[in-house]
């Protein structure tokens, strides 16, 4: 009954009214054919090859017209996707306290939350802040080659590049979405080579504050994945093509970039396929040749400049594409004319309800295979949240396999336990074509996780709604790094003085109970060693003596002197921790103390007061 439900929904994906009529067109190309079988076996031999051939070729067409407007929608949902990345990047609070006051704290919880965004998302090959003079501040890239995502410390200035003079005539909340071409660094090309397409978008601190600009590198292949994920073992060829008729993905691999690759000879679509390209600049569609079927589709990029940026997505399929997939059948045929006419028209009969059964089945399978094999948990709903189809992902990630789940409301998973929630995303997911959002979910074993929730739908050609496409992105390590940020937070806004040095002892971090205490501002110690406080009180062994016992134990607590910035000298009641990394290995040190000028008094006169009271006994 679940392999029923299964495939009922898979039936569903294209749209029910679609398959409907190309049911009832298969079936009447199939009557004409039983018709002309009973005129005469020699010509309906001949006719029935040339038919078929040609059929097939309208059939498979279409089908290409179907995969297409599928690559078209998923381009549409991976964009708006990628823009939100983006978004939810510029959006990091932390970044703005990076930005205000440049310490290291922020700047390493930023660089540690692109690098996990970096690996988790797997399509990001760049993300920089860089500020509004061209310098790269911050810089995480991920190494596809290792798979695995590192910060670039160097710097670089980027002003001359076209995309960050683009950047500069945002306003707040826009972006800029670039052409799709090869990273360069340093103004030459980086190899591998790696096709990238940039987003940009400006950071404010306040609506009249510009601080710099977010830029994300993603990767361009992707994209182009997506395609041939589509369109994988069908009839025929898959080209890319911008919008001079360059090829970046064409028939052989040396056609691939070869616009952008100096000394390398260019081959343009435009030039090859003069008739066809005029064609494609009116409108999507077909082309026809008498051996050649050309379907085209736009994918656009749009940004809030108002620039598009306009690339055609084209698979042409050649007879010989058809005729080497059937060619069997269509030798079959002409035995089974030669044999038996009756004979012949029941089996058309029946090969064409089976062939249509399978190509049904085999469109919508291809449909939902691009996401069905990403790594990313996903699932599906028909239009009244009940799960239809889940991907291994999705299984990995929950604990739930699709016998668990088939049939199930999202909500009895804990995906959606609020109806007011799931009827704001049904809305919203109506009206912008998705919903974005964070939900706290439960596993199978009961462990609760934090997932980024993206939601699609998917439409039939009357536009309405038949499935629900769920994505997740599993988040509960950067909530917790978060949720431990805010702990620290808390605990730095006290009383007691703190000061947070680096591993070589240089002062990183103080709060104000510090300036309270000593008279200096951070400004006045940040990069200085503690000893700029120091008494001369203390000999040198004293200071070996403490130094040895951090070392030993990770812990020091005593009372030590030092100097005011007035100059004044008091007594302090100190506790230094260092704090270890996993490896082990020190990075911070942290001082906490109180200035006890105060109880050192009281305990002198407690000590008078005792002495004076012994003199009277």
């Amino acid at each position: 009954m679940a392999n029923t439900q299964n495939r009922n929904s898979i039936e569903q994906i294209i749209s029910s009214k679609a398959m409907l009529k190309l049911k009832q067109k298969n079936n009447k190309r199939a009557a004409l054919a039983i018709v002309v079988v009973s005129v005469a076996l020699l010509f309906t031999a001949v006719f029935s090859f040339n038919y078929i051939a040609e059929n097939e070729l309208d059939k498979a067409a279409t089908k290409a017209s179907y995969n297409l407007d599928t690559v078209k929608s998923l381009h549409n949902n991976q964009l708006n996707f990628l823009k939100n990345v983006v978004f939810q990047l510029n959006s990091e609070s932390e970044l703005q306290r990076f930005i205000m006051d440049k310490n290291e704290l922020s700047k390493q919880f930023i660089v540690d939350n692109w690098l996990t965004i970096t690996e988790q998302l797997n399509w990001i090959h760049q993300i920089r802040y860089i500020d509004n003079n061209g310098y790269e501040l911050l810089k995480v890239k991920f190494d596809a080659e290792l798979g695995i995502a590192e910060h670039i410390g160097v710097v670089q200035n980027i002003r001359s590049e076209d995309f960050f003079q683009q950047a500069q005539n945002l306003k707040q909340h826009e972006m800029y979405i670039s052409a799709i071409n090869l990273n360069r660094e340093y103004n030459e090309l980086s190899y591998p080579l790696t096709p990238v397409l940039r987003i940009a978008m400006p950071v404010y601190l306040s609506p009249e504050h510009l601080s710099g600009y977010i830029v994300v590198n993603f990767f361009a292949d992707k994209l182009l994945s997506m395609i041939n994920d589509v369109t994988f073992n069908f009839p025929g060829v898959s080209l890319v093509v911008d919008e001079q008729g360059n090829y970046l993905q064409g028939y052989e691999s040396e056609q691939n970039w070869s616009f952008d690759l100096a000394g390398a000879q260019t081959v343009k679509f435009r030039d090859q396929y003069a008739d066809v390209w005029r064609a494609m600049q009116s409108a999507e569609g077909e082309f026809s040749r008498t051996d050649d079927r050309f379907i085209y589709r736009q994918l656009d990029f749009v940004d809030n400049l108002g620039e598009v940026k306009r690339y055609f997505v084209i698979q042409h399929i050649n007879r010989n594409d058809v005729d080497a997939e059937y060619g069997a059948q269509i030798s079959n045929l002409y035995l089974v004319f030669a044999l038996l006419l009756i004979l012949a028209i029941f089996e058309i009969i029946v090969i064409f309800k089976g062939k249509l059964r399978k190509q049904v089945e085999h469109n919508s399978l291809e449909l939902i295979s691009a996401l069905f094999f990403s790594k990313e948990p996903i699932l599906i709903t028909d239009s009244k949240w009940n799960i239809d189809a889940v991907n291994k992902a999705f299984s990995k990630s929950t604990g739930y396999l699709l016998d668990d789940v088939a049939g199930m409301p999202c909500d009895h998973l804990y995906l959606f336990d609020d109806a007011d929630l799931l009827a704001e995303m049904t809305k919203t997911v109506d009206q912008d074509g998705f919903w974005l959002g964070e939900l706290q979910n439960k596993r199978k074993d009961g462990g609760e996780t934090t997932n980024l929730i993206f939601v699609s739908s998917v439409k039939s050609i009357k536009g309405r709604v038949l499935h629900y496409v769920v994505q997740m992105l599993d988040i509960t390590k950067r909530k917790m790094m978060e949720n431990e940020l805010k702990i620290a937070a808390a605990a730095f806004d006290t009383r007691s003085a703190i000061t947070i040095t680096d591993r070589n002892g240089n002062i990183i971090r103080a709060n104000k109970a510090f300036t309270d205490i000593t008279g200096y501002d951070l400004a006045d110690v940040l990069g200085q060693n503690p000893s700029i406080l120091s008494s001369g009180k203390h000999d040198q062994q004293f200071y070996q003596h403490l130094w040895q016992a951090i070392i030993d134990t990770g812990f020091w607590q005593g009372e030590i002197y030092n100097r005011h910035k007035n100059g004044s000298i008091y007594p302090e009641w100190i506790t230094i921790s260092s704090i270890k990394n996993d490896a082990g290995e020190i990075i911070y040190y942290v001082a906490t103390f109180e200035d006890i000028t105060e109880r050192k008094r009281l305990e002198a006169e407690i000590e008078k007061l005792s002495q004076d009271d012994g003199k009277l006994y």
